[in-house]
């Protein structure tokens, strides 16, 4: 099949697991911890969505670059229809279940991206796939390291964390050029300085380019917006000091998001402004 054919279930996958952490996020709402953890994830994945998007985007500009790729399309379609019936369960999954969950998809997500790997059809596809292995190989070893944090053992006892450990750094070198780091031009590099040095100066209404009567909806959008342009799974393999500032700034975009999107959060948030202000 042609590599449209293969990217557009690719991008669904992605998207779909997004969707599927932000649901536990939204379960788990009374145990703090779990939630961001899994909300955090959930942005991750929606990041690998919009990259399999750029992706997309290049093949149509110059479809005659890429060749046939041989793909299992119906196991990729298992694994969404794993995720429906997750969700249309009777009753939502508890904490140790979804993480059991979660940890089987990424394995499948993993071995899928590496199976279609076999039969790549262009560099481009080989980088793209490789990338994509060594995001799910993270995602593996962050869910087994919160298992083992929330003492489940049945769970984290399965796994070996120096061998993910391993498979994480092979896979991290492999997708080295997963992301064309070129394309963080001049423009891109000030911005992520400007953000890096004066986010905390600014404020999370000013970071997140918005006013202080924002809805939660325009927070969101701005949130997202960020995250997309600066979420460091996009210059996978850049300079250390890049990543570092890229990390920073995804880490306060998260921060301003959890606290401007909590009533309670944003009333204690916008009294200590006004309290900063008139002293």
């Amino acid at each position: 099949m042609h590599i449209l054919k293969m990217l557009a279930p690719l991008e669904e996958l992605e998207t779909k697991m997004a969707g599927l952490y932000e649901w536990f996020s939204r379960i788990f709402s009374e145990d703090i911890d779990a939630s961001s953890f899994f909300y955090r994830v959930s942005v991750e994945e929606v990041v690998h969505a919009n990259i399999i998007k750029y992706q997309r985007r290049l093949v149509t500009q110059n479809p005659k670059s890429f060749s046939e790729i041989d793909m299992d399309v119906a196991s990729i379609r298992k694994v969404l229809s794993d995720i429906d019936a997750i969700r249309d369960a009777a009753e939502p999954p508890g904490l140790e279940d979804a993480l059991r969950h979660a940890i089987d998809l990424e394995h499948s997500t993993a071995e899928e991206h590496n199976r279609t790997l076999i039969g790549k059809s262009n560099p481009e596809v080989e980088r793209l796939l490789r990338g994509l292995g060594a995001f799910d190989c993270r995602h593996i070893t962050c869910f087994h390291e919160f298992a083992a944090k929330r003492g489940f053992e049945s769970i984290a006892g399965k796994f070996h964390l120096a061998q993910a450990e391993k498979s994480v750094s092979e896979a991290s070198r492999a997708a080295a050029a997963a992301v064309d780091t070129h394309r963080m031009g001049r423009e891109l590099l000030e911005k992520v300085e400007y953000l890096f040095t004066w986010q905390k100066t600014m404020g999370y209404y000013k970071f997140l380019g918005v006013r202080e009567h924002a809805t939660e909806q325009q927070i969101r959008h701005s949130y997202l917006k960020i995250v997309k342009e600066f979420h460091p799974d996009r210059y996978f393999g850049s300079p250390e000091d890049i990543a570092l500032k890229l990390h920073a700034i995804i880490e306060y975009a998260v921060d301003a998001h959890e606290t401007l999107s909590n009533p309670e959060k944003r009333r204690v948030y916008d009294a200590k402004l006004k309290s900063t202000v008139r002293h």
